[in-house]
């Protein structure tokens, strides 16, 4: 059986998914100098990513993830007035807990073949990035997932309206996040 696959043309293909998004203005800015840098390796090309957020997320612990909603996102450091106003909008007739979130980066990462992706894991563990793997393997591509570790997840009832010590909180995890960001796009342009 021989398959049809080619690293060049799928690395094309996800490229130029990318400039979609970018034109469309539906990629991540803050993911796009360690996209770049991690695309201009010829064994590499990412998937997805996301640099690490803010989100008020729809969700009651009793139900399945996946009937999760977000109700707001950033991808930046926020304020505790933001949040706040976010919140007084929010629809009392929807009746879903609300949860204040940050979450961390997390990439995506194609690589030609598994000494490519070895040394990927590698490279990111040296520069203190501790989640993260080999998701699936295939004869055409190996799929890593890295991640950031700075998360918070608090029910919004729990906070009773006095939120800038959390956002504080939550904008220092973020910080260093976006840190980490710059790490390795300093890492992967020299690689």
């Amino acid at each position: 059986m021989t398959s049809n696959f080619s690293w060049q043309s799928f690395k094309a293909q996800k490229i130029a998914e990318l400039s979609e998004h970018i034109e469309a203005k539906r990629a991540d800015p803050l993911c796009l100098p360690v996209i770049d840098a991690i695309n201009k390796n010829p064994s590499l090309v990412t998937t997805s990513s996301c640099s690490g957020r803010f989100v008020l997320l729809e969700f009651n612990i009793e139900t399945s993830k996946k009937e999760a909603k977000f109700y707001k996102r950033w991808h930046r450091t926020v304020t505790a007035e933001e949040v706040e106003l976010a919140l007084s909008e929010y629809p009392e007739t929807k009746n879903l807990p609300l949860w204040f979130k940050v979450e961390p980066f997390i990439f995506h990462v194609a690589a030609k073949d598994l000494n490519t992706a070895k040394k990927f894991l590698e490279t990111v563990r040296k520069i203190g990035i501790k989640r993260g793997g080999i998701q699936t393997v295939s004869a055409n591509k190996i799929m890593i997932e890295i991640q950031g570790t700075g998360y918070m997840a608090i029910p919004t009832w729990a906070i009773n309206g006095e939120w800038t010590k959390v956002i504080d909180i939550g904008n220092e995890i973020l910080e260093r996040n976006f840190k980490m960001l710059k790490k390795m796009e300093k890492v992967f342009e020299s690689w």
